[in-house]
């Protein structure tokens, strides 16, 4: 028993390893379609990862680069505008107190009749378009005026460094430093700092130009000591640096500078320096030296006006293109004074400079400064064969406060044989700020001898900018006048519906039968604040016979926000 029992116990433990033995090896599962695909999916997921991630880092730091470019740009702008308020303070404080000082031709009282521009000429060393809608009665008062005399390369000084180029450079924290330091305005430790610059780097790429900037900090110091040690940098700049970027038009403009401050003092050496550089004439089209020779010019004529006169009659005797300028601010000076050399001399300019721009200059400064000095110059221009000195002489006319002025303007409107453009101008000069009762009642009886519809609107329009009882009450009558063509009544309209009293408007839409021109009272009684203006509207509502007109009305009181509005309207829908 015990034998069977072993046997069995035997059998049952090798039957694994037989079925075993005998049993086919089970071949590896293939994978599945969706995980090989799924696989390849990631795979590619993570390359794109690190794609992007690289893409990520150049960006950042390209970015980075760009805003930090951007940065300096605006610090160097903001510097820049640091710079000029610096200058307007400072010509503020001097260069306007010396023209009150100076400029005024009689002593202070209330009666005075000054000749003093108050528009300053404030000497701005900063590039700066200047703006076209610049409450100037025009682009020419300042006669040399123009975006060129406010940019910095034209008046000749560049205030502030550009930004540090050479990184890596021996000199470039020093060059930092300086450059902080000036456009913070610690002129005297920036001039020291750039000093350093050339003294112990010289062969530095910031050492040419840091000459200049050392000079120029010394310039804004002011005193005699720095002004000489400021020349003395520009010519060591001159002889060491001949291509250094501010030489060519900075350095010799400041130099110009230093010496007419040095000259103002009683520098002897520096004023006949000065007074040779107004006298020479440079190369042909050399703007540099043309600025030059402006500065020193200006600097003259500061110094001693009277004693100019010879200097300045032969600056505008000149007739070359290249000199245009220096004629310009010629005439700029000659128009500060008003007496008759200086008359004579503007004259001369006026009717025979080549130049159109110089010849305006000069017109305007005829009629402005000289009073009626000059109104026998510009009513002979008015004969001219050339329109523009025409209409210059026009404008100058009408800018006069002298009653001769008008006179002249009067005589060419009257003119039937002169240019109808001209003549619409000569009208359009009159306004409220110069004109008399006299000249009002010229204007409403020259309506009636002009010929063409043009002349006719012109003279509606200056009466309606004269305005008063008179001239609205007869523009209210050429209004009511069937036979007057359309087009003037409605002019007449446009001038005196907004100051004619509210009741005659009223009437005047009540004797019109022109839907037109009802529509233009319409919109008078719209713009009009006073209650009766809103009382007519809602007697056009509630007694118009015209729907389209009557609808307008609604829609204008609907506007008004009046309360009697809702009235009105449940009246007429109970109706």
């Amino acid at each position: 028993m015990r034998r069977v029992t072993t046997i069995l116990t035997l059998l049952l433990l090798a039957a694994p390893f037989a079925a075993g033995a005998q049993a086919k090896p089970k071949p590896d599962p293939k994978p599945e379609p969706d995980q090989v695909l799924r696989d390849r999916l990631k795979d590619a997921q993570r390359d794109l990862g690190w794609q992007l991630d690289g893409f990520k880092d150049r960006f950042k730091y390209e970015l980075k680069d760009k805003v930090k470019d951007l940065t300096d740009e605006l610090s160097n702008q903001w510097l820049a505008f640091e710079d000029m308020g610096r200058d307007f303070k400072y010509d503020l404080k001097y260069d306007l107190k010396y023209d009150l000082k100076n400029e005024f031709n009689r002593d202070y009282n209330y009666n005075t009749n000054f000749n003093f521009d108050f528009r300053h000429n404030f000497d701005f060393d900063f590039q700066f378009d200047f703006p076209r809608d610049f409450p100037l009665e025009n682009d020419r008062d300042l006669g040399f005026f123009d975006s060129k005399v406010w940019s910095s390369k034209s008046s000749g000084i560049t205030t502030v460094p550009r930004a540090p180029w050479a990184q890596g450079d021996q000199a470039d924290s020093l060059y930092r430093s300086a450059r902080e330091t000036l456009n913070r305005g610690d002129y005297r430790r920036a001039a020291r700092l750039f000093h350093d610059i050339g003294d112990k780097f010289p062969k530095s790429a910031y050492a040419p130009d840091a000459l200049y900037w050392q000079a120029y900090a010394l310039y804004r110091i002011g005193a005699n000591e720095e002004l000489k040690e400021g020349l003395a940098a520009l010519d060591m700049q001159k002889s060491k640096y001949p291509q250094a970027s501010t030489q060519s038009s900075d350095s010799p403009v400041l130099a110009a500078r230093i010496r007419g401050a040095l000259a103002n003092r009683g520098d002897g050496t520096a004023l006949k320096q000065v007074a040779r550089d107004a006298n020479e004439a440079g190369a042909p089209c050399d703007k540099e030296d043309q600025a030059i020779r402006i500065e020193a010019l200006s600097a003259l004529g500061q110094m001693d006006p009277a004693a100019t006169t010879p200097l300045l009659k032969r600056v505008i005797a000149r007739r070359d293109e290249c000199s245009i300028s220096l004629r310009r601010r010629a005439v700029f000076l000659l128009g500060r004074r008003a007496d008759d050399a200086s008359t004579e001399l503007l004259s001369d300019v006026a009717k025979n400079d080549p130049d159109m721009g110089v010849r305006t200059d000069a017109i305007g400064f005829l009629a402005r400064t000289l009073g009626d000095k000059g109104i026998p110059v510009l009513e002979e221009l008015l004969k001219s064969s050339d329109e523009q000195v025409q209409r210059a002489a026009i404008q100058a006319l009408g800018q006069s406060e002298s009653p001769r002025a008008r006179l002249g303007l009067r005589a060419l409107v009257e003119n039937a044989t002169a240019n109808e453009r001209l003549r619409s101008e000569a009208l359009g000069s009159f306004d409220h700020e110069k004109v008399s009762n006299d000249d009002a009642a010229w204007l409403r009886a020259i309506y009636a001898k002009v010929e063409s519809q043009r002349l006719k609107a012109r003279a509606l329009s200056a009466l309606g900018r004269i305005g008063g009882t008179e001239n609205d009450q007869w523009m209210l009558a050429v209004a009511k006048k069937a036979e007057e063509p359309m087009e003037l009544r409605g002019e007449a309209i446009r001038r005196v519906a907004m100051t004619a009293p509210v009741a005659d408007v009223g009437k005047l839409y009540d004797a019109t039968g022109e839907r037109a021109l009802r529509e233009q009272l319409l919109y008078a009684l719209a713009r009009r604040k006073e209650p009766e203006a809103s009382d007519k509207l809602l007697d056009i509502v509630r007694t118009g016979t015209d729907p389209q007109l009557r609808r307008s009305a609604i829609a204008i009181l609907t506007r008004k926000n009046d309360p009697r509005t809702i009235k009105a309207l449940l009246e007429i829908i109970d109706k």
